[in-house]
């Protein structure tokens, strides 16, 4: 038996010594059950979840603890129909894909500002960690009447943590095969009038492979004052600082190129109620963003590389929401933004400094004309300098009925995505009449909880026809360019049901059905999974121990090697076991194992994901 194979059952025979009949937390009968939760990423403001037009899934903090990893990315997967996809080892290129909406077609928002980088059009989650995230919210559907540009399959909220109460402190440290140590010091509380959250960490690993060494360091702080009872100030700023080695593409390994990444995120906003019927929200925002791309020569007469890429995002919002009666909320609001990017090659040629922005106005009526009722219209109108002016809209309704505990809900929606300034300018490739991607979606479905909260389930059916995407076209015998000649039509069907059979024990578990394909030819998206199966299983015998068990069953879908034929990647299924042992109320330890059963697979073509992998951790709170 070699040595990583006896280390393999070394690992699961601590498992079953330490954490037999540990188990998720189970909640208590008199605990909110989803249809009593608030969201805020449907109207951009706190909704009762059994008012929400929309279909919504919440991770809380507790979620988000260590026990669940170094990456958020980890609790997205969890969501149905959210799909995570990691080229490879920690700190790859990680995409999360909505309802089989790719990457640039999936709004995500840091406390409210919007954070894709302006050259992809999409936010890479390989180095974005859940320290001091109070929430993650994943809106499944268009949402580009609130949110705008690459909100056509979904809105993914992140929320930074608000300090409340005495002031705690913790600390956690982790460690891991692949020579993997992780650090976490956070904070958070509430003096006065001040309320303040802090969390640093950092991550340092040896990866899957050779080059794959990582480093991350992470510090994040939320701080605001209350100048009345009516009236906030908050400040929230996320700075990260990332080294991984990279390789040049699937199948062709590197052993000597690293990516150098600084990315700092500032939102400040000011919240006040002006009337009882009238509260203004004002925010400002910033994202930074710095990469160095460094290759040394391998050898021979191959020449050193090295590109350097700054971008820049800032955005302004005014948002006014007006109840002139308790029936009928009006939301109206203008936005600013402004993206702006510079390479800089050792070719000239490949250099190029571009920016574009963005003005838009939006409005959404949320009418309640009698009390199981919710009736929600909005209206975007933007102005892109890159293609111009256009509009969209959508409409939604949702029905409760109380004493089944029922909620009813359809909905019809536009969604557009502005072409990224890489797509527009980029030397030698970008296409400067690019027009905005459009979309139209149709769904419904219900939501309801049963039993006292023992038994809660939902299930969505929709279409989505997509139309203008931008794909690469050959021009010419040696190069391409992006055009507006893509159609697409996804429809699929989702559910999911939570499971309480009796105090100890929570199942889970959820389903997705897509049939994603081009239009006219008919043929499937690539790397679209026609089923997707979560499950998760938790036991909780006692307050000290908790137990997970989560399973992750991904069908084949089909991908596009560098040859532009076509292949089937092999569905997989894996296993993550998280488990923790409370010893005091103040000190706990936690063990966790991605992919139990040592399965291999990719995520993406080319991209061997990890193997068997176990990290043990302790977490000190005072």
């Amino acid at each position: 038996m070699g040595k990583e194979n006896t280390m393999r059952f070394g690992w699961i025979g601590m498992v079953v010594i330490l954490v037999i009949g540990m188990g998720v937390k189970t909640a208590e009968a008199d605990e909110p059950t989803r249809l009593e939760e608030v969201i805020v990423t449907a109207s951009k403001a706190k909704t009762p979840a059994k008012r929400v037009t929309r279909s919504v899934s919440v991770i809380p903090s507790e979620e988000l603890s260590v026990v669940q990893g170094g990456f958020a990315m980890q609790a997205l997967s969890d969501v149905p129909e959210t799909l995570v996809r990691r080229s490879g080892s920690i700190g790859r290129t990680t995409a999360v894909v909505v309802r089989g909406a790719s990457a640039p077609q999936i709004h995500v928002t840091l406390d409210g500002a919007h954070v894709a980088s302006p050259t992809l059009g999409s936010f890479d989650f390989n180095h974005f960690t859940p320290d001091n995230l109070e929430r993650i919210e994943v809106l499944r559907g268009p949402g580009s009447v609130l949110y705008g540009s690459d909100a056509m399959g979904g809105v993914i909220h992140l929320i930074t943590r608000r300090g409340e109460g005495p002031m705690k402190y913790s600390y956690t440290q982790e460690v891991g095969q692949q020579n993997t140590f992780r650090e976490v010091a956070a904070l958070k509380g509430a003096v006065g009038k001040w309320h303040l959250s802090g969390s640093a960490s950092r991550m340092d690993s040896s990866g899957l492979s050779q080059n794959d060494d990582y480093q991350n360091l992470t510090l994040s702080t939320r701080v605001g004052y209350d100048l009345s009872d009516k009236t906030t100030l908050d400040l929230s700023v996320r700075h990260l600082f990332a080294i991984v080695g990279i390789d040049d593409g699937a199948f062709r390994p590197d052993p000597n190129r690293k990516d150098k990444e600084r990315d700092t995120f500032v939102t400040g906003k000011l919240e006040t109620e002006t009337a009882p019927w009238w509260s203004q929200l004002f925010r400002l925002s910033t994202s930074l963003g710095n990469l160095i791309d460094s290759d040394p020569s391998n050898g021979g007469t191959e020449a050193d590389t090295l590109s350097k890429l700054g971008t820049e995002r800032y955005g302004a919002e005014w948002m006014n929401r007006f109840t002139p009666v308790k029936w009928d909320t009006v939301t109206l609001g203008v936005e600013f933004e402004d993206r702006e990017a510079d390479r800089r090659t050792a070719g000239a040629d490949q250099n190029f400094s571009k920016a574009q922005t963005t003005q838009a106005g939006y409005l959404q009526n949320e009418w309640r004309p009698i009390d199981p009722l919710t009736l929600v219209a909005g209206l975007r109108l933007f102005r892109e300098s890159s293609f111009g002016a256009g509009q969209v809209a959508d409409a939604s309704i949702a029905y409760f009925i109380a004493p089944w505990n029922l909620k009813l809900r359809g909905g019809w929606g536009q969604g557009f995505r502005a072409p990224s300034l890489n797509e527009l300018f980029f030397p030698n490739f970008g296409n400067p009449t690019l027009a905005a991607e459009k979309s139209m979606t149709f769904e419904g479905g219900m939501d309801q909880v049963l039993f006292d909260g023992k038994v809660g389930w939902s299930g969505s059916l929709f279409r989505t026809d997509y139309k203008d995407l931008i794909q690469i076209v050959r021009i010419s015998s040696t190069s391409s360019e992006p055009q507006n000649v893509g159609r697409s039509r996804i429809d699929g069907v989702e559910g999911d049901l939570e499971f309480k059979p009796w105090k100890p024990w929570t199942l889970t578990g959820s389903y997705t059905h897509l049939e994603a394909n081009e239009r006219p030819s008919g043929e499937e998206l690539l790397r679209i999974p026609k089923n997707t199966v979560g499950l998760r299983v938790g036991f909780a015998p006692s307050p000290r121990w908790d137990l997970g068990l989560k399973g992750l069953l991904v069908s084949s879908r089909e991908e596009s090697t560098g040859t532009n034929s076509r292949n089937k990647t092999k569905g997989y299924l894996k296993f993550d076991l998280l488990g923790q042992y409370r010893f005091t109320s103040w000190i706990k330890a936690y063990l966790r194992i991605e992919n139990l059963t040592d399965r291999h697979y990719s995520e993406v073509l080319g991209f061997p994901a990890n193997d068997f992998l176990a990290t043990v951790g302790v977490t000190v709170e005072r």
